[in-house]
């Protein structure tokens, strides 16, 4: 089956279930849980306009180099995928067209900057590849995988940290990308309740993920559960933290018919809990929704951020008068830029926190 097959079948099963066996709650076991974070504002940033992207570019994530600023493409029929601006917000460069070809990209779903070199996963191609805007010829490397994972943090130029590889019991996976094996694991996923299988429990806390700077930690953020995961990376140890809503994925288990991989159907009463963030040294950011999943309203913005320090310390929730598709802060966590996915508008606000 190829590569382009199962990625479409992916998409699809973001949103419908098939081959229903039944229905579960969870009850997974967490070391904190909290229900208010003890500041609660509100952030004006309507009026903080840093650019606007070209009408043709559906603006998607931001990332932040050391002088300048990347903004990611999701609509790779009408544009490059990246975007490069400088700190004034100048249009400056782009990279990469859509294509199957080396150094192309067709799906890119992880990506980042590290080191200032810009990096981004494709899961229909199986490949990461990492760009280098500094070199003159905008240098590339490009590595294939051999498996597929829902979420990917590049940790230097030869190591992916990876989240969701099919079939591994593990929450965490190195994984050298000249060689393609994993050398080190960390944290076994344990599911709460043994009647359901496994996998349909590990694809209901699938999780973005996030690499703290010194890439000495990081943090696994639910998307049906209001659940975070903290590993000290070098400890091998893991914290897990509930709220402030605290609940659980509710789904339906589901096989898919043809590749017979594990699935799961959400319900009326499945939630979106995490859509999105960004990690400082000192801080989590995450982009909250905490609405329902089949919500006929929902088109992927959220105008809630809550922030966590590295210890699973609640800081604070922050309620914006616009929802945002994406979110970045600055190394000394005093700018916060968002994107409108929707109007293509960055906005850029000192002294937020």
């Amino acid at each position: 089956m190829s590569n382009l097959f199962k990625l479409n079948k992916f998409l699809l099963l973001f949103t419908i279930g098939i081959a229903i066996l039944g229905c579960s709650k969870s009850s997974k076991h967490h070391d904190k849980s909290f229900t208010a974070f003890p500041v609660d504002k509100t952030l004006k940033i309507e009026l903080d306009l840093f650019f606007s992207v070209p009408a043709h570019v559906k603006a998607g994530r931001i990332f932040l180099g050391d002088d300048f600023i990347v903004l990611r493409n999701d609509d790779l029929k009408q544009d490059s995928l990246f975007l490069q601006y400088s700190l004034t917000g100048k249009l400056e460069k782009k990279y990469v067209q859509q294509g199957t070809k080396q150094g192309m990209a067709y799906a890119a779903m992880s990506s980042g900057i590290v080191d200032n070199k810009i990096w981004f996963h494709d899961l229909a191609l199986s490949k990461v590849v990492i760009i280098d805007p500094k070199s003159s010829s905008n240098a590339k490397s490009e590595f294939k995988l051999k498996d597929f994972a829902y979420s990917t943090q590049l940790v230097n130029e030869n190591t992916l940290l990876t989240s969701g590889f099919y079939h591994s019991t593990y929450l965490l996976e190195y994984l050298n990308l000249s060689s393609g094996k994993v050398e080190k694991q960390i944290g076994q996923f344990i599911p709460p309740d043994k009647k359901i299988p496994f996998f349909n429990w590990k694809a209901a806390y699938e999780s973005f993920l996030f690499l703290r700077p010194n890439r000495e930690k990081a943090v696994l953020a639910g998307r049906y559960s209001d659940n975070i995961e903290i590993f000290d990376l070098v400890k091998k140890s893991k914290l897990s933290i509930s709220g402030p809503e605290n609940f659980e994925p509710d789904f339906k288990p589901a096989t898919d018919s043809i590749s017979n991989d594990y699935k799961i159907s959400f319900t009326k009463k499945s939630k979106i809990a995490n859509t999105g963030g960004f990690v400082t040294e000192k801080y989590i950011y995450l982009l909250y929704a905490g609405i329902e999943f089949l919500n006929v309203d929902w088109i992927g913005h959220s105008d809630v951020i809550h922030v966590f320090d590295w210890n699973g310390k609640p800081i604070e929730r922050i309620k914006l008068d616009k929802k945002v598709k994406s979110i970045a802060v600055s190394k000394d966590d005093k700018i916060l830029y968002t994107v409108d996915g929707t109007t293509g508008k960055i906005t850029k606000t000192e002294n937020f926190l």
